[in-house]
């Protein structure tokens, strides 16, 4: 009889925890990033034509990124703040409009907000596999070609690991996030 006791116990108990997790859905995933405020850390690597790691630094508030190069050393301390699909660079005391590429996102400097206004709308594909959340955002650029975003979310804080931009199948940008603070 007290054997009975000894199994059951432990199994209710975990039947019970396990019931408190609650599923991560696209709307909770949405909802989560319709007002983003944080600052992060992270790398934007770019993979057509040269191969370049950016490292960079950015703050996220009221739909307003303002990302500020870390590395290379060579443009370290330009920063640009993006907002919709429009942004304005600086450099020390010069400021101009920034000409990003007709596709939104698909500049390191622009990469992470527009990920982040992806996140807005419900994604194509979505999966789940150890503690994380993978989804895919396809779109059609002007021209014809054919887009795909992947976003790797962490399942239980739903804060971007990584995300890699596509164009035509061809890897384009890749984003690795090393640190984030929410604000």
């Amino acid at each position: 009889m007290k054997l009975w006791k000894l199994f059951t116990i432990p199994l209710l108990l975990v039947g019970l925890l396990g019931c408190k997790q609650e599923k991560v859905t696209q709307e909770t995933i949405a909802e989560h990033y319709q007002q983003p405020s944080f600052c992060a850390e992270y790398t934007v690597t770019t993979h057509s034509g040269f191969y370049t790691e950016y490292r960079l630094s950015c703050t996220v508030q009221n739909h307003v990124s303002s990302v500020t190069i870390l590395q290379p050393e060579s443009v370290a301390g330009i920063t640009a703040t993006v907002q919709g699909n429009q942004a304005q660079m600086q450099f020390e005391d010069l400021s101009l409009d920034a000409l990003l590429p007709e596709i939104p996102g698909y500049a390191p400097m622009d990469m992470l907000h527009q990920l982040l206004m992806d996140l807005q709308t419900p994604p194509a594909f979505s999966g789940r596999e150890q503690g994380r959340v993978t989804l895919e955002y396809r779109s059609t650029a002007p021209d014809g070609a054919e887009l795909l975003k992947i976003l790797v979310l962490n399942e239980e804080t739903l804060e971007i690991q990584s995300a890699e931009c596509y164009l035509d199948g061809s890897l384009i940008l890749s984003l690795k996030m090393e640190t984030i603070q929410w604000l």
